[in-house]
């Protein structure tokens, strides 16, 4: 299979504790980090190598918890770094200082999760990162025509 497959938490049970549809931010993203160690656990990626996932939220809190989801191990880590990872979410110093330790530049894609993150809010944080500007037009574009190739101008 040669699929492209992009992921996207579906709007689960809440955690009761947080009032107001606080929890959701969390929810979500623990379920893309539940979806990818699935992945993972079950040789997954490794069974069906050209698949390509796409991960929304940058990954959930995979990015910072490479050591509990077997990022230790080269194999495991080596898979981590072949998914492709958009930016919704996932476009602050703080979120990025990480994620771009562990995410070639040529997996991230440029994601808003509009309504929540609209495309300006997201440019300036990437800009304000100070990505070289090849890096910066490679996740604004380029990255997502290498994948989806179709999508060219001929």
């Amino acid at each position: 299979r040669k699929a492209v497959c992009y992921t996207h938490p579906f709007r689960g049970a809440m955690m009761s504790m947080l009032p107001d549809g606080r929890a959701l931010g969390i929810t979500l993203t623990t379920e893309t980090t539940l979806t990818i160690q699935s992945l993972l656990y079950t040789n997954t990626t490794t069974r069906c190598p050209d698949i390509r996932f796409i991960w929304s939220h940058g990954g959930g809190t995979m990015p910072y918890i490479t050591s509990r989801l077997g990022g230790g191990n080269p194999v495991v880590l080596r898979e981590m770094q072949k998914f492709y990872y958009d930016t919704a979410q996932a476009f602050n110093e703080f979120t990025l200082a990480t994620f771009t330790k562990l995410v070639p530049n040529s997996h991230i894609l440029f994601g808003t999760d509009y309504p929540f993150a609209r495309a300006e809010t997201v440019a300036k944080g990437l800009a304000d990162y100070h990505f070289a500007p090849a890096n910066l037009r490679a996740i604004e574009r380029d990255n997502a025509l290498e994948l989806l190739p179709r999508l060219k101008k001929a």
